[in-house]
Parts: structure tokens; sequence; C-alpha cells
């Protein structure tokens, strides 16, 4: 790889492929029930330990030697702590079938309520937390996410430095062609304040939004270049361009991850013989570029490109438990017909709900597996 450009090519564009596989994550508030209402890693342990029984086996610890993630050794999903103890998150290896995916996913939400019933816990289905001005807010005592709360840092609003402990979302991964890329990436971002309407589950007295935690997200200090909506692109070209516009934050060293004092472009990182950051110590330190410093780049827009070639749909709250599957169907669905709603739109600006709903029903349809009865729940 000889430049910025290179690398995006190598490690997202070229991995992007058509298929009918889907895959989700699903973070929930995990909630004790008790006063003072924060959670105890202790109980976290115990959980992990529960189901390390059952086909799953360590993948992740924090410094303290805390169990963070398990895998499932059979077929590749994941169960963590996102950000915090607050925050458990199914993450769902791709299937063919939305149903599988539905399956696999109460499998594990009931066996991991049914034992946090024990400790008057359990999982709540909603975008915010409900105790959180009272949890624990401080971010797992693991490095990279140690690197996270420094740069979310917001000495003047303390709810927005401390919002990844306790804002959750669910977040739909679908694959589509190359061709089609900007098309369905141009197709959800114009009809992202709709959504936001009809899957909004995060209310705030704070913000007063139905969907507080977009609101929240757009304003931390990700920054606008790597955080909120898409902007409409042009073609393939416009879309790399946007992400070589973006800024990386920090790097990894020795399994140490340092601040930049100032977030670097991508497409002028390498430009730089040395750039100015911090430790986890707050001590100054100097960083020599290379290529491989962009294995930590994070981009957190609303549809983003992973690195699995997946097109994930960031923006729904998670839902309430009988909707879940329902947000994941629709996303799935108006992906294969995001042609004919972007004509729809060009042609008549804004489009109804009902409209939208027949979109992706007629595109769950096309998948020929039955998955259109997902959207009558």
């Amino acid at each position: 790889m000889k430049n910025e450009k290179d690398y995006l090519d190598k490690h997202f564009f070229d991995k992007v492929n058509k298929s009918d596989y889907v895959g989700v994550e699903i973070e929930m508030p995990i909630v004790n029930l008790t006063y003072p209402h924060k959670v105890d890693m202790k109980i976290i342990q115990k959980l992990f330990l529960f189901f390390l029984s059952d086909d799953f086996e360590t993948s992740s610890y924090d410094n303290e030697n805390n169990i963070i993630a398990i895998k499932n050794t059979k077929n590749g999903d994941t169960i963590s702590l996102e950000y915090s103890v607050n925050t458990l998150e199914f993450s769902l290896n791709k299937e063919l079938s939305i149903y599988r995916l539905k399956d696999k996913f109460f499998n594990y939400y009931d066996k991991t309520n049914t034992f946090l019933k024990i400790y008057n816990y359990k999982l709540h289905d909603g975008g915010i937390n409900p105790y959180y001005r009272k949890i624990d807010r401080e971010c797992l005592n693991q490095n990279r996410y140690r690197a996270i709360e420094r740069l979310l840092n917001n000495k003047y609003n303390k709810l927005l430095s401390q919002f990844c402990a306790y804002c959750c979302s669910i977040q739909t991964h679908v694959n589509v062609s190359v061709d089609n890329l900007v098309n369905v990436m141009n197709m959800f971002t114009r009809i992202e304040d709709k959504k936001s309407k009809i899957f909004g589950n995060s209310y705030m007295d704070e913000v007063n939004l139905k969907n507080s935690r977009s609101y929240i997200w757009g304003k931390c200090n990700f920054g606008p270049l790597n955080n909120g909506k898409n902007r409409i692109y042009k073609d393939l070209n416009d879309l790399k361009n946007d992400y070589l516009n973006r800024n990386l934050f920090y790097v990894e060293r020795n399994g140490k991850y340092l601040l930049f004092n100032e977030k670097q472009r991508l497409s002028k990182y390498l430009d730089n013989k040395e750039i100015d950051a911090t430790d986890e110590k707050l001590k100054p330190v100097k960083v020599k570029p290379n290529i491989n410093d962009l294995d930590n780049f994070r981009s957190y827009k609303s549809v983003e490109l992973t690195r699995y070639g997946t097109l994930e749909i960031r923006t729904d709250c998670t839902q309430k438990i009988n909707n879940i599957f329902k947000v994941v169907a629709f996303n799935v669905g108006v992906s294969k017909k995001s042609s004919e709603i972007l004509k729809y739109l060009r042609e008549h600006k804004s489009i109804s709900n009902k409209k939208l709903f027949e979109y992706a029903i007629k595109g769950l349809k096309e998948r020929n597996k039955d998955e259109e009865e997902l959207m009558a729940v």
C-alpha cells in the first residue's frame, strides 16, 4: 500500500460484495432495579461464566482481568460489554435469514434475563438507559476505551462527554454491490429524518427529542466529518474522497493508545513527519506516522462502510423488544429498493411512512424468505 487511498480500497471498498447475508449488533442497557442502580462488574462476570458453559469462549479481558467479551465457537456470535459495564451488546454473525438472527438473539436474550433476574437486574429495551443520571458512567478499564473516553471528554457538558455509557442502538449490516453502494447510502440519508420519527426510542428530558441519541452523537467531540448524517454522494469517487476527508484521532503503540493533540485528516496523515500526542498518563509524546496507524481509523456516520465490506446502518435506537427485528427487516427491505425510493423522492420531494413500508415489504418479498411478515409486528 502506497498511500491512504490504497489503504481504504484494500480494507474497505475492495471487500464490498453483494449477497443476501444480514448481520446485526444490538446494544441493550443493563439496569439494576435496586437502588442506587449501579451495575456490579462481579455480577456481569458471573453472567459471562454462565455462557462459557454453553459453546462460548472468552475473547477479551479488561486491564483488571475481567471478561468483557465472549464468542460463540460454533457460529461466531459475540456477547460483550460495550464501552462501560452498563451496556451489553449482542453481535450476531451474518445469516441468510433474518429469522435465524431473531432466533439466535432471543435465545441469548432470554438466557441473559433469566440469569440477571436472580440479582434484580434486567436488560432494557430502549435507546437510553432509564437510570442514566444515576449509573456509573466510567468506561471499561481497557486501553482503547480509555482513549475514547479522553477523546470524548467535554468539560462543558458532562452529559455529552459520557453518553457512550447510556446510549444504545441497533446496527444493521447489509451486503450490496459496489455499483449500488452509493445509491443505497444516499437512499438511507434521504429517509433518515423520516426513520428517526418512525423508530425513535430514546427520549431524554434534557434533549426533549424522541431520538435523543442521534442528537447527542451529532454534538459529540468526534466532529461532523466522522459523525452525524452522511451527505449525498455523486458517485463512488466522491464517497472515497469523503472517507479521505475524515479524521484519525489516536494511534496504538505497544498496546498503548496515544491521543493526538489535534485530529489528523486521513488524506494528509502520511505527509507528517511527527505529530504531537499524549499518552494515557497525559505525558507529551511524538508520533511518527506509518500506514498501519490507519488500523485505528474509526468513523461513526449514520451509514458506514465496514472493514467486512458490509454497509452498516447506525441510526436506529434500540427498539422495544417486539420491534427489534421489525427495524432490521425494514432496513433490509428498503436497501433492496433503493433506486425506486430515490426515483420516488426525485418526483415527490417527500415520502410517507406508508409508502416507505410498502417499499420495505416489496424488498423483503424479493428475498423470498417470508421476512415481510416481520413488518406486521
